[in-house]
């Protein structure tokens, strides 16, 4: 037998006491027999007075045992009750034993339509009698399923009709400005609203300081109103006084123009003239030529200099061939320009001749190289001219490690 309270039990006819736990004062519920008095207990009262090394609450007896009552079960069982939701309209009864499958407690089906059960819907949780529930699932449940019947969109009933038609761009909707227009979508409402008549619209003349909004359809009467005859000699007096003022910042930006343009021709004739007389680097120097000049760059990078190559130490076969630089006065002194890294290079090797070297240098005359003869190690040279060896080369058989006599030398830079 199921347990159930005291106040869900209504039986067909009166329940003798000794079919009741004198512990609980209930109906028995588990029947067990006591060996000292032969009374009956609720199964778990009796262990919980055992539990508490109590004597039989009957008899005071302190040593007895307590079984299962089979025969009483059988005579509860049986006896006939109303349904619990007798007050609600249910008109069972019926043996007790069967009432829980009658009632069939929590669930969506059974036999008693007036037991409350939970909406299939989780986020419901509203608890309705079996005969209403169908109802309440299909027509008034918030979460049930739901589709909007104007743009097919499925959700919930509450979703789609709190958030959903709020933004359907099919939803039916009247015109803010209760023209007589009927229902339209919410998502014509924009280009009707671009032509309703009874929309408010900017007079014509707005640029001219009538702050009016007529209504679409009033725009021509509103317009030849003599007012607006002030407002436009007002407005032409402001504009013929910013077109004075135009004109003046547009003379005072010619003259801008023109002093710009003068500066930039006079800078102009001033770059031509620093265009130096002679190459720049990288330049090839061949021995028995001429001394070459050059510039190492313009600006604050540009030096001139001057190179030749020369030969000494002559031997057997071979002979020792130097690289002979002099600074001299040019053009872009007046930037203390800083000599960046020269190297020189004989298809050979590479060899640095000289790394950020600043200002000032001795500056030589312009032909201090060309009186220069062969020169050898020991070779006195004016103070000021840079001596660089650069080779050992082959004046006869080529022996092995030694390079061809014709000789020509790149000097570059590296910045």
């Amino acid at each position: 037998m199921a347990q159930f309270s005291k106040e869900e039990l209504s039986f067909v006819e009166e329940l003798p006491n000794d079919l009741k736990c004198p512990v609980c004062l209930n109906i028995l519920t588990d029947p067990h027999l006591v060996s000292c008095c032969g009374h009956n207990f609720c199964g778990s009262c009796i262990e919980r007075v055992k539990a508490s090394n109590g004597s039989c609450p009957m008899c005071k007896e302190e040593e007895y045992q307590s079984f299962v009552d089979k025969k009483c079960l059988r005579i509860i069982n049986g006896l006939e009750v109303y349904c619990s939701n007798k007050e609600k309209g249910c008109q069972w009864k019926g043996e007790l034993k069967n009432m829980s499958t009658h009632l069939n407690k929590e669930k969506r089906e059974g036999e008693c339509q007036y037991e409350e059960a939970k909406c299939r819907y989780e986020k419901c949780q509203e608890r309705k009698q079996r005969r209403y529930l169908k109802d309440h699932e299909d027509k008034e449940c918030p979460q049930r399923l739901f589709q909007c019947q104007y743009c097919g969109e499925e959700g919930t009933f509450l979703s789609i009709t709190k958030d959903h038609y709020e933004e359907c761009r099919q939803y039916p909707v009247t015109c803010p400005n209760k023209c007589s227009s009927t229902n339209m979508p919410r998502g014509s409402l924009t280009a009707h609203i671009n032509e309703c008549p009874l929309e408010p619209v900017d007079c014509v003349f707005s640029w001219a300081g009538c702050n009016d909004k007529p209504l679409r359809k009033d725009v021509h009467v509103h317009t030849a109103d003599t007012k607006h005859m002030t407002l436009l000699a007002v407005a032409c007096g402001q504009l013929k006084k910013e077109n004075e003022e135009m004109k003046k910042e547009n003379e005072e930006m010619k003259k801008e123009i023109r002093e710009n343009n003068d500066k930039i021709k006079k800078e102009m004739r001033q770059i031509r003239y620093a265009i130096p007389d002679y190459p720049l680097l990288p330049i090839k120097i061949a021995r028995k030529n001429e001394p070459v000049h050059f510039y190492t760059g313009v600006g604050e990078h540009g030096v001139h200099m001057s190179a030749i190559v020369k030969g000494g130490n002559k031997k057997f076969t071979t002979e020792d061939v130097f690289l002979l630089l002099a600074f001299h006065e040019g053009k872009f002194e007046k930037y203390e320009p800083k000599i960046p890294k020269i190297i020189a290079d004989d298809g050979f090797a590479k060899i640095p001749l000289m790394e950020d070297v600043k200002a000032p240098y001795k500056y030589l005359p312009h032909d201090i190289l060309k009186n220069i003869s062969d020169c050898d190690d020991n070779t006195d040279l004016e103070e000021g001219v840079i001596k660089i060896k650069v080779g050992t080369f082959s004046r006869g058989p080529n022996p092995a490690g030694i390079r061809f006599q014709r000789v020509t030398i790149k000097i570059s830079f590296e910045l």
